[in-house]
């Protein structure tokens, strides 16, 4: 299963030094959950795309240039 991760590419992302302000505003702004908060501060961190089929966190995805809905 690991190796499987690996070959996508999927990589762990470090957070900022001030990731628990970002994740605070993200998260106040947004309403989503920590955990989608975490995924759009990750993407934003690598310039990366976030690809989901959760719609609140797509739009929002798609409303700050990181992603798109399955």
């Amino acid at each position: 299963m690991l190796d499987a991760i690996g070959d996508l590419g999927i990589v762990e992302v470090p957070f900022p030094a001030d990731a628990a302000l970002q994740l605070a505003r993200l998260r106040a702004a947004t309403e989503l959950t920590m955990p989608d908060c975490c995924v759009l501060l990750a993407a934003g961190e690598v310039s990366g795309q976030v690809l989901t089929i959760d719609d609140r966190l797509g739009r929002v995805a798609q409303a700050q240039g990181l992603g798109d809905l399955l």
